[in-house]
């Protein structure tokens, strides 16, 4: 899962994932993690949040989560080439 979608679920605020973290993890790193999706975390840091989050450290995913996927729609007419024909 992604950093950003856990941390929102679970903790709202990147303060509040980055006080929860043991070690603590700076709120600033966990912005950078959430932002770049070339990061590359100590492996520290890594366990330090996959503790907090309460996830095994290799699930954990960085960088921007994809845009939700859109779910078409049936047709709801005849599209524009067909009206034309008619």
């Amino acid at each position: 899962m992604f950093l950003k979608t856990l941390r929102i679920q679970q903790y709202g605020t990147q303060t509040a994932l980055a006080q929860a973290s043991q070690p603590p993890v700076a709120q600033n790193t966990i912005s950078r993690l959430e932002c770049d999706a070339a990061a590359q975390p100590t492996w520290r840091t890594v366990v330090a949040l996959a503790q907090a989050l309460g996830v095994p450290p290799e699930s954990l995913r960085f960088g921007p989560p994809p845009p939700p996927r859109l779910r078409r729609r049936g047709r709801r007419g005849p599209s524009s080439a067909e009206a034309v024909v008619r």
